[in-house]
């Protein structure tokens, strides 16, 4: 019996349909080359995704690889960053076979059967910038050079980053630390992102220093899908400074589905546009942002109807949790299903209540502001669960005494929550934990 023949078209969306399931991709590979051809650029556009952080090998292999991609002059800088790195142990009496093998690896390695380099489209910074340190943590040991010191890391790190990007082509995923600052990268990488679907800034120390480039770089990626503006601290009151990116940048991003806005101030009511909107978006999160109520009040209006997933809390919950904003909530996205609120103490949750009892929700996170005490017990909580059938998943904070305490209340709840088939899991909101 003759197998099936499948159209390349078809197994093209076969493959791209599974390009999130690495183990299904892998699979791939082996059965026959044109499937390989096919395989090896989804793999290829971010080779980090199907790592384990944990195996130091496979970050190793991906930044050999491209390496291996390398021109003849990218080759060679690298070549001579290292001998510089370990002048002083080249003579010593230990074997030093890598220099060499570099230089004289063209005649008998096997070649390379992708420019796999090519290939790549999320570009995230922080995960690159680990791999390489991985990559020459291991180079060190496999050539016992272990008592080297670090005098050029940097400098091997920058080259790598800057031939990676001269041989990639468009992007279309950026992640990046705002306190970064290559010049030279940026200008490398400036016409290859001009086309950005998903853009993450961030900054991981405080830093309130918001280039142009990067305004630019807001400015002119009217396609985004996703935009994410973080501070990413374990201190609350660290904020980004959102003073100098208009708002109205991000709602002349037509497609945008995803917007997270978190730790940021200098959002003021008068500088955003009171006529727009956003057309698609779909999700939100508005947590942790020193600005007024009323910012957060328009930004929730112009997500509209559309919008079915809201993320929202702050140190004080008056800026972002009130009467304005519940009815906003209420008047303007009557299609959210998932809802996650933090920073809110126990009574205020039962006026939440009053605003929210008519969405129909699929999940439901709920993180108090203070770390005793329990929110099992609200009667507007016990209401929605035993009216509202479509909840299936509720998050409890971490802080919660439900985590932290045996008693028959709980069991209870338990009970409660397994009579109407919802799941319920631990809610980690950030700067809360």
């Amino acid at each position: 019996m003759t197998l099936p023949t499948f159209n390349i078209d078809i197994i093209f969306e076969i493959i791209d349909k599974l390009k999130d399931d690495g183990a299904s991709l892998f699979n791939f590979l082996l059965l026959n080359k044109q499937i390989c051809e096919l395989t090896i650029p989804i793999l290829w556009e971010n080779p980090f995704k199907f790592c384990n952080i944990k195996v130091e090998s496979k970050h190793y292999f991906i930044i050999q690889t491209y390496i291996n991609c390398f021109n003849e002059d990218d080759h060679k800088e690298v070549i001579s960053i290292l001998k510089s790195e370990f002048e002083n142990l080249l003579y010593s009496e230990y074997e030093i076979p890598l220099f060499f093998k570099y230089e004289k690896c063209n005649e008998n390695e096997i070649p390379l059967l992708f420019e796999y380099v090519k290939y790549l489209k999320e570009f995230n910074i922080h995960d690159l910038n680990n791999a390489v340190i991985t990559w020459y943590k291991i180079f060190k040991k496999k050539n016992n050079l272990m008592n080297s010191i670090y005098n050029n890391v940097e400098i091997l790190k920058n080259h790598l980053f800057h031939s990676i990007m001269r041989q990639s082509q468009r992007i279309n995923c950026l992640n990046w630390n705002i306190r970064f600052n290559d010049e030279k990268l940026l200008k490398i990488m400036q016409h290859k992102i001009k086309d950005l679907d998903y853009l993450t800034l961030y900054y991981k120390l405080y830093d309130n220093k918001f280039t142009k480039d990067f305004i630019s770089l807001v400015k002119s990626n009217n396609n985004l899908e996703e935009f994410i503006f973080d501070y990413k601290s374990v201190k609350w009151n660290d904020v980004d400074n959102f003073s100098k990116i208009s708002f109205d940048y991000i709602l002349k991003c037509i497609n945008l589905k995803i917007l997270v806005l978190r730790s940021n101030k200098g959002l003021k009511f008068e500088d955003i546009n009171l006529f727009t909107s956003f057309n698609n978006l779909k999700k939100l999160d508005l947590s942790f942002n020193d600005w007024s109520s009323e910012v957060t009040t328009l930004i929730i209006k112009k997500a509209g109807n559309s919008l079915s997933s809201l993320t929202i809390g702050e140190e004080d919950n008056k800026k972002s949790i009130n009467d304005d904003t519940l009815i906003a909530l209420t008047q303007y996205c009557p299609n959210i299903n998932s809802l996650s609120i933090s920073g809110v103490c126990k009574k205020s949750y039962e006026m939440i209540f009053k605003y929210i009892k008519n969405f129909r929700l699929v999940t439901l996170q709920l993180y108090q502001s203070k770390m005793k005490g329990t929110i099992m017990n609200l009667e507007g909580l016990l209401n929605y669960i035993e009216y509202e059938e479509s909840l299936s998943t509720l998050g409890i904070g971490i802080n919660d005494d439900y985590w932290h305490y045996y008693n028959y209340d709980r069991d209870n709840f338990k009970d409660f929550l397994e009579k109407h088939n919802i799941r319920l899991i631990v809610y980690k909101s950030r700067f809360y934990y």
